[in-house]
C-alpha cells in the first residue's frame, strides 16, 4: 500500500478550542472501502484513535491507509507531533481599578 502523504507533520490547537483535526492534515481522495486510521504509535498496535477529529493529548501520532475490505495497513505515515496548548477557561476580564 502506499504511505499516507500528510500536508504537515506538527499540529496544535487554537483557543477557545481544547482539541485538533488530524483528518486535516490528509488532503486527498481514498478509493471506495480504503480508509485513514490514526495510531500513537507507528506499528498500528492497540486501539486506533476513536476520533481523530477531536483529539485531546497530545504526543506523535501516525496515519496509515487501511484496506477495510482485507484488513491490510499501508507502512505510516511520518511522525505527526500533536501539542495541545492549555486555554484559559475564565476568559479575560480587566482588572478592576479603585
Amino acid at each position: 500500500s502506499t504511505i499516507p502523504t500528510l500536508v504537515q507533520d506538527t499540529i496544535s490547537n487554537t483557543c477557545p478550542t481544547e482539541t485538533v483535526d488530524l483528518t486535516k492534515l490528509y488532503e486527498g481522495a481514498l478509493p471506495t472501502n480504503v480508509s485513514i486510521k490514526w495510531y500513537n504509535n507507528s506499528t498500528h498496535t492497540g486501539a486506533a484513535i476513536a476520533d481523530p477529529t477531536k483529539v485531546t493529548t497530545g504526543g506523535t501520532y501516525y496515519a496509515f491507509i487501511n484496506d477495510t475490505g482485507s484488513n491490510c495497513f499501508s507502512p505510516p505515515s511520518r511522525a505527526v507531533t500533536v501539542t495541545i496548548n492549555t486555554c484559559c477557561r475564565a476568559g479575560y476580564v480587566a482588572p478592576l481599578t479603585n
